[in-house]
């Protein structure tokens, strides 16, 4: 009975030594996962929002804007809306009609709630009376984002030089 016992007491040490050699690994995969996911989906959301801000059409401009409006959080939200009619109504008025796209994207700082994206882009714009003269633009935003729940959302947007 005594050689029964000690293959049952090693098999016991044995687990539980990998369980404290397993549960921290396990814990740290886990958390480089979930940092991982939250690098691609703030990513995402930036190359996203970038591209929808410079691709414009008058007859289309409603439904993109609440689709921009739609990824937006906080005071920043609050300002689009204050901007929302202008915006619109200089695009509509000077028939803007603008092809974006987005060249690279990279992350400047990524915490488990916030994340900064810097954001290059370029643009050809056409307007009224400018029809056969098309504008190439290119565009560099810092686009500050904030996770709420598991959604990353922008809560900030300016131009850099």
């Amino acid at each position: 009975m005594t050689s029964l016992r000690l293959p049952t007491v090693l098999l016991v040490v044995a687990i539980v030594a990998l369980g404290f050699v397993g549960v921290p690994q396990w814990r740290h995969l886990h958390a480089a996962h979930d940092r991982a996911q939250d690098r691609a989906d703030s990513l995402a959301v930036a190359k996203l929002e970038v591209t929808d801000l410079t691709t414009l059409s008058p007859s289309t401009l409603d439904t993109h804007l609440k689709r921009l409006e739609g990824r937006l959080t906080g005071t920043f939200a609050r300002q689009f809306e204050a901007f929302y009619s202008t915006f619109a109504s200089v695009v509509k008025e000077q028939k803007v009609r603008s092809r974006g796209s987005v060249q690279s994207v990279a992350l400047a700082s990524l915490t488990d709630h916030k994340a900064v994206a810097l954001v290059a882009a370029r643009a050809v714009v056409v307007s009224k009376g400018q029809e056969n003269h098309h504008l190439d633009r290119a565009y560099r935003f810092e686009v500050s984002l904030s996770k709420r729940g598991s959604l990353w959302l922008i809560s900030g947007m300016r131009f850099v030089s």
